[in-house]
């Protein structure tokens, strides 16, 4: 019997090959449980074990959402980044994504990407993540630097669109800043090159980090995705955290979780 409730559909592994591969999708996990949405893993260690028939790939993951009722795939953070030596992404989690992208765009199926997921969709579109180390920025600032992400200016949006619903709002906030965990050193970097070519996807950016080096957040106005560097999922995790004193917190957390739940389709 196919599930009738609506369900996200993980990309992850209970079946590790490499040290710390399963990091990253644990919190994901967590906050989705914290928004009472129900989850599916799907193991692109055992799914995609088939590099060389992408059709057969396609048609088992099409099974799945039928009978999970997944309306969205959730790519969460992964250990190893396109960008991060010696080892690359499992190439069983990238055609798996090369799969999730090919439905987004054929039935519309939802995408959220978290750091790594941003990474490995981006990447496949021909948008490559650099270190910032190259820029020689010392570690500590870049991960504090990047925490913070700067609201852009999203007047442009449509009517009723995804974003529009928490602009239109704005004034229940107190700033345009929002606080994001991020713990990777590596991102898509703010230039005029990445920017033609995300326009080119149909992506709008929606805000970058507190330097203005790296792109934060960004929404695909034709197909349904939604891609952060940052770990919004370390915010949702907190919704009910009332410990939590400091506004800037309390706001990210509203933010984030409001996008999250927008695109979900809650």
């Amino acid at each position: 019997m196919t599930s009738m409730k609506k369900c996200a559909g993980v990309i992850t592994t209970n079946h590790p090959v490499t040290e710390h591969e399963m990091l990253g999708s644990q919190n994901m996990i967590q906050a989705l449980n914290k928004l009472g949405f129900d989850i599916h893993i799907i193991d692109y260690n055992i799914i995609s074990h088939d590099f060389s028939n992408q059709t057969l790939l396609y048609n088992k993951v099409f099974k799945i959402i039928k009978y999970h009722n997944i309306t969205t795939f959730i790519i969460p953070g992964y250990f190893y980044n396109i960008s991060s030596p010696p080892l690359y992404p499992s190439g069983r989690r990238q055609l798996l994504i090369y799969v999730i992208l090919k439905m987004c765009y054929q039935l519309h199926i939802r995408i959220i990407g978290v750091c790594g997921g941003l990474q490995g969709v981006l990447s496949l579109q021909g948008i490559q993540p650099q270190r910032l180390s190259t820029f020689n920025i010392p570690a500590e600032i870049q991960a504090k630097e990047h925490g913070i992400c700067n609201i852009l200016d999203l007047s442009f949006l449509t009517p009723n669109s995804v974003v529009q619903k928490i602009t239109n709002h704005e004034k229940e906030y107190k700033m345009k800043n929002i606080y994001i965990p991020h713990i990777n050193y590596e991102g898509i970097i703010n230039n005029a090159s990445n920017h033609i070519k995300l326009s080119a996807l149909h992506y709008k950016i929606l805000a970058l980090s507190s330097n203005k080096r790296v792109i934060s957040i960004v929404y695909n106005m034709k197909y349904p995705i939604l891609l952060f560097q940052g770990h919004p999922e370390g915010l949702i995790m907190n919704l009910d955290n009332h410990k939590i004193t400091d506004y800037r917190i309390i706001e990210s957390i509203k933010i984030v979780t409001k996008l999250f739940l927008d695109h979900l389709g809650v």
